[in-house]
């Protein structure tokens, strides 16, 4: 059963399985499709994220059908099973046209401690105590806010005793886990191929490009601008702002774009106070600019 929430603003939200409201929509009537499926990983043990759908290829054949020419698919995964997944989507005939990478600092190791693991296998108890551990909850509150509630699945807030290892063949595994902590996320990009060339595409079904201009990092400054376009002078930025018109709104400015080239890596992190969070741009300038010209001619 499929039920409609009208939100507003021409938003509608349609409640129910994907695949049979998939199925009641026509051939080319959706211009782009943003989607977060089960990554497939068997997250905390959830039925959920491991029924095999976001591999499943009919499920994109069907995403295929409703698309437009030329519309384009970002679909989220896991890092262990994003090959999986872009392998299904391009087998239901999309493109894979790139990959966008959501980096964060917030992800929590879940490896098995090597250490702890050679000492059980020995039978060795560990009674040392060497420091005490604190972890929030992951649950939300409406009250309390995050780390403080066990809804939604979250787990509650824990505390424990650090022990040292208790054998000589444990003490040299430590500090060796199973495996890394999670810090990105990669996206497919994919779009359904076009009708004809890029420009028919694009007058007939308005799909088939991308807006990187509404996606650009804005100039911290007038140096900042000049440093990103092979050293300019600041000076000479400042005399063809005063005297150029923007391309974008018309308006006194530079002549040139509004902000760096987006690059296909989404930040998620907190900065720590007084860090410079610009992107890099003084070490291997000229390697770095060669680069970026050579993406953006794809």
């Amino acid at each position: 059963m499929i039920e409609l929430e009208d939100l507003g603003d021409d938003l509608r939200l349609y409640k129910g399985d994907c695949r049979r409201l998939i199925a009641s929509l026509p051939d080319n009537s959706v211009d782009a499709v943003v989607t977060d499926p089960p990554y497939e990983i068997g997250f905390m043990n959830r039925g959920f994220d491991r029924t095999g759908i976001a591999f499943d290829v009919d499920l994109w054949r069907g995403i295929l059908r409703v698309l437009k020419p030329g519309g384009h698919v970002a679909a989220f995964a896991a890092s262990r099973t994003y090959h999986r997944l872009a392998g299904a989507i391009e087998d239901a005939g999309f493109e894979i046209r790139d990959q966008i990478d959501w980096v964060y600092a917030s992800g929590m190791p879940h490896g098995s401690d090597a250490s702890l693991l050679v000492d059980r296998e020995l039978g060795a108890e560990r009674i040392k105590v060497v420091g005490h551990g604190l972890r929030h909850g992951t649950g939300y509150s409406d009250v309390k806010g995050w780390g403080s509630s066990t809804a939604n699945g979250g787990k509650a807030k824990s505390e424990w005793d650090v022990l040292a290892p208790a054998t000589e063949q444990a003490e040299r595994w430590s500090g060796w886990y199973s495996q890394l902590k999670p810090a990105h996320e990669p996206i497919c990009l994919a779009r359904k191929p076009l009708d004809g060339n890029l420009a028919r595409n694009l007058l007939e079904y308005g799909t088939g490009a991308l807006h990187i201009d509404a996606c650009r990092v804005p100039f911290r400054n007038m140096a900042d601008e000049a440093e990103s376009k092979g050293q300019e002078p600041a000076w000479t930025v400042r005399l063809r702002a005063a005297r150029q018109p923007c391309i974008r709104c018309g308006q006194g400015g530079s002549r040139r774009l509004h902000g760096r080239s987006p690059f296909r890596a989404e930040h998620a992190v907190r900065p720590i106070r007084g860090q410079d969070t610009r992107p890099a741009v003084r070490r291997h300038r000229q390697s770095k600019r060669q680069t970026t010209r050579k993406h953006e001619t794809r």
